[in-house]
């Protein structure tokens, strides 16, 4: 029963962080949707870590580590973005041609 609730919280994390993320079309604001998504994927890995054998469950901390390598590529984009184009909105992007 517990590993029932955290797959279904697991899920449902995972859902609000892509739902934030095309809902939302500001750079800095979509870490908060990959990071509702990387810890939406820790919550399911937990989850599925009991019914695993200990030889194929992965290890604990891959998906914050990929959490962590998603966000900080997302944020070095936003802020790149703010500096050069003035601004980290998506639809700013059509400004940048010649």
């Amino acid at each position: 029963m517990p590993a029932t609730r955290a797959a279904t919280a697991g899920a449902l994390y995972l859902t609000l962080g892509l739902v934030h993320l095309m809902v939302r079309r500001h750079i800095l604001r979509a870490a908060l949707g990959w990071g509702f998504a990387g810890f939406g994927l820790q919550a399911l890995q937990s989850a599925t870590a009991a019914s695993l054998p200990a030889s194929l469950a992965p290890h604990p901390a891959s998906s914050l580590l990929a959490t962590a390598v998603a966000l900080a590529l997302v944020l070095r984009i936003a802020l790149a973005r703010a500096r050069w184009a003035g601004s980290a909105w998506l639809s700013d992007a059509h400004d940048l041609h010649d």
